[in-house]
């Protein structure tokens, strides 16, 4: 019973489910009355008889629930078998839509949902007597999808509830007598989540009806050439390039920083203006397509399949305020341009190390800047939002006029629309003593970490630092001192004075010969020199969690696995804490800011380093640090963001693959929670569900709505 009163409320899922069934009723022709169906025992005519029944069923046991305070079903819901009697071949659609519309009168009483109903297999509040109709429902529209041959996408969302509710409520060892379905089945490899309900309940997961397969694949190429058509007349509506596999600028415009993820998007759009952003947004939610963004930089971390991709790529311009001391930026710009054009007037953006990263999507995930630890979160600096939001509409947001929705994209990040461009507030710094002091790491690497760890422990708010371990290529374009060596980069970030710097940096250079160092007095102009990081396009993947200290078994594990020969690794700390653990004056969702330091680790994806053969070393370095890490940071939250922290390397095996699938729905959730507080997380996932109650906008680090 405890487990049963925690079923949230299923009405608003079963409203989904049954409009999804009806659509399919709906596209049954008389013809197909008779066709065979994944249910052994039921043709098409009975199996529609089966849902008409069941819902005639649950909404008799509503009625009575809320009548009396309970009711019981010896049967089951398979309803009253006159209830289908007299329904014409032609009438199917007009009898489900009375069944359903009967259901939901019986069930909008509360109290239906609390009362005791006794069932063949127990006892049960009457809110899991709804949740398991609703299970009912969408396992038989894949079965009437399958048995029609119809292509049409079914909601997955659905299926997900669904699959967790079966294994709750039908567990593989509680299968005949009561419990009308068959023993499970395997999943096929790469199933979906309705093939995988489907083989939980006992069905072929693979199933296809006799000759269903010629009409499906005539339905699917009919479908094809209604969205060219659509698409045609969408890059007539729009500025910017509208693109589809095969055409000649797809795969420049689909191009990530992280060549390891590929988009494969059914629509590719690159935008111009607003206008378009509208148009496109409005294109893929009028066919129910979903939409992922692809922002300039680093760009987006997820691969997206199929739907609609947005690329911004195109939204430029850096339109610095001096006396306000703001700028407005569109989303296609990057950060060095922004420096650039703010050095002009005395002033700087709270950009991050590297120029060549998309300055929204920075913003929209947080943003460690430069002077993080001085000037706290970059989305802390954050005046307007211009975005477009899943039903197409342009807004301006701000802290004042919209504040939920401001809060939500800050932090939400893609979650909530397609963000065009940013007002943020700049600060009046023009220099700052800074730069890297570079260690042979194999020789010197333990006394530096060591020393980085007490050193950054008493630093005041005006140094920001990290420290980064990694191979240095023995290539032309290294400096000559570090070519072929593992090296201890430290990076200093000081807004103090210069003689100040020189005080505090002192305890690092007294550890020994250094192979570079370029820390110095220099203007804010030239930053990017701090960090010094790659700009060109790699194959990659990297894990990233947040600590509330540095321990010795993580030194150890980072000295370990970044050790010469082994799998290639860069690991990566970055001190945290100061003006980051203040929030800004106008709230945000940017949240586990007790967080001290910042752990990463990445490593190359080529020849035989696969992520099967990078991810162990990486997990090693994970496990240690787990027991101080507090979550995850969204920002840095790449491929890997699909697992959750702590989950262990794949096993092998038939029984680890199908593990790994059952699991990961949830771990992909888990991981994004990983990187909320708690109420912060929930708030969201209430605001999803207003802004964007269909979850169009899903291909990303997804926050589903509540």
């Amino acid at each position: 019973m405890s487990q049963q009163n925690a079923v949230p409320d299923p009405r608003p899922q079963y409203e989904r489910a049954a409009d999804q069934m009806a659509a399919l009723i709906d596209a049954v022709s008389p013809d197909r009355l008779g066709a065979p169906t994944p249910c052994a025992e039921f043709d098409v005519r009975a199996l529609l008889g089966h849902v008409v029944r069941g819902t005639h069923g649950a909404a008799e046991l509503g009625a009575t629930a809320a009548e009396t305070g309970a009711a019981g079903a010896p049967e089951g819901l398979s309803g009253r078998s006159d209830a289908t009697a007299d329904v014409p071949d032609d009438g199917w659609a007009t009898a489900y839509a009375r069944a359903r519309a009967e259901l939901a009168a019986a069930w909008a009483d509360d109290a239906a949902l609390a009362a005791p109903v006794r069932m063949p297999w127990g006892e049960v509040p009457g809110r899991g007597v709804l949740a398991a109709h609703v299970l009912d429902v969408v396992a038989h529209a894949w079965d009437l999808a399958r048995a029609l041959g119809d292509r049409r996408p079914l909601d997955p969302e659905l299926a997900r509830g669904a699959l967790a509710g079966a294994r709750q409520m039908l567990p593989a060892e509680r299968r005949g007598g009561p419990v009308p379905f068959g023993p499970v089945r395997p999943a096929p490899e790469g199933a979906d989540a309705y093939e995988e309900l489907a083989a939980w309940l006992g069905r072929d997961a693979r199933w296809t009806a006799p000759g269903a397969r010629t009409a499906a694949d005539a339905a699917a190429a009919a479908g094809e050439r209604a969205l060219d058509a659509a698409v045609d007349a969408l890059a007539a509506l729009v500025r910017g390039p509208v693109l589809r596999p095969g055409d000649a600028a797809y795969d420049v415009e689909r191009a990530t920083f992280n060549s390891a993820v590929t988009h494969r998007p059914a629509v590719l759009a690159g935008v111009a203006d607003a206008a378009d952003v509208s148009a496109v947004v409005a294109f893929a939610g009028a066919r129910g397509l979903p939409v992922a963004v692809q922002s300039t930089g680093h760009g987006q971390a997820l691969a997206s399949a199929d739907g609609v991709l947005v690329s911004t790529r195109r939204l430029r311009g850096v339109h610095v305020d001096p006396a306000a001391a703001t700028a407005w930026i569109g989303a296609g710009e990057r950060w060095g341009a922004v420096v650039a054009a703010a050095a002009e007037h005395g002033l700087a953006p709270l950009n991050g190390s590297a120029p060549h990263v998309g300055v929204v999507g920075y913003l929209l995930g947080g943003g460690i800047s430069l002077l993080a630890r001085s000037h706290g979160f970059a989305a802390d600096r954050v005046r307007a939002i211009e975005v477009v939001t899943p039903d197409a509409v342009l807004r301006r947001v701000t802290a004042t006029s919209e504040p939920d929705l401001y809060w939500a994209l800050l932090g939400g990040r893609d979650n909530f629309g397609v963000v065009t461009r940013v007002e943020v507030e700049l600060v009046p710094v023009t220099r700052l003593y800074g730069g890297g002091l570079y260690f042979d790491g194999a020789t010197q690497g333990e006394a530096v970490l060591r020393a980085y760890r007490d050193w950054s422990a008493g630093l005041p708010e005006a140094l920001t630092s990290s420290i980064a371990f990694f191979p240095a290529p023995d290539a032309p374009t290294v400096p000559e001192p570090l070519r072929g060596r593992l090296v201890a980069h430290v990076r200093v970030v000081h807004t103090g004075s210069a003689e100040e710097g020189e005080r505090l940096v002192e305890p690092l250079r007294a550890i020994g010969p250094r192979l570079i160092d370029t820390v110095a007095e220099m203007p804010y102009a030239a930053c990017a020199s701090i960090f010094n990081e790659p700009a060109d396009p790699m194959p990659y993947h990297g894990e990233t969690v947040l600590l509330s200290e540095l321990t010795p078994r993580t030194l150890e594990t980072i000295l370990d696995v970044t050790r010469p020969g082994g799998v290639p690794c860069i690991a990566e700390v970055r001190h945290l804490g100061g003006a980051l653990a203040r929030r800004g004056e106008a709230p945000n969702a940017i949240g586990l800011r007790d967080a001290a330091y910042l752990l990463g680790v990445l490593s190359p994806l080529r020849g035989p380093l696969t992520r099967d053969v990078v991810r162990p070393v990486h997990e090693r370095l994970l496990t240690a640090a787990a027991p101080v890490t507090v979550g995850r940071s969204l920002p840095f939250m790449g491929p890997s963001g699909e697992r959750a922290p702590g989950a262990g390397p794949e096993a092998a095996g038939e029984t680890a693959r199908e593990t790994a699938r059952e699991t990961a729905a949830d771990t992909a959730e888990e991981a994004v929670r990983s990187a909320y507080e708690a109420e912060d997380y929930a708030r969201l996932r209430t605001l999803k569900a207003t802004y964007d109650p269909h979850n169009l906008f899903r291909h990303n680090h997804n926050i589903r709505p509540a």
